[in-house]
């Protein structure tokens, strides 16, 4: 089993409860999600087992279904870029340290 496991923050680092990491296959996350975690705790953390390794792309919200709202957290794994970061999972074994910030959607 391969898993994927991080913390989900608000952009000044203060850990985000109730939100769930979202795991899609394709850059564009327009599909529905192929994986979902459960909601973070007061830590913010977040683990969650994936059936098999491959290239993922993450994001983390606190609503589940459509495009995220006005007023909803939102975020999307990335590296500093403009497009979501892949994420690269090995076969049996679980990817740490995968972090991601939310923001009020405006």
């Amino acid at each position: 089993m391969s898993g994927i496991a991080g913390q989900v923050t608000d952009p000044e680092g203060a850990p985000v409860e109730g939100v769930r990491v979202h795991v899609y296959e394709h850059v564009q996350m327009s599909e529905r999600p192929k994986f979902v975690s459960a909601r973070t705790g007061p830590d913010g953390r977040y683990e969650l087992l994936l059936s098999q390794g491959g290239t993922y792309y993450l994001c983390a919200r606190d609503k589940y279904g459509g495009p995220p709202k006005v007023g909803d957290l939102y975020g999307r794994y990335d590296q500093g870029t403009v497009e979501p970061s892949m994420v690269v999972v090995p076969e049996d074994a679980v990817l740490s340290g995968v972090d991601i910030t939310v923001h009020p959607v405006w």
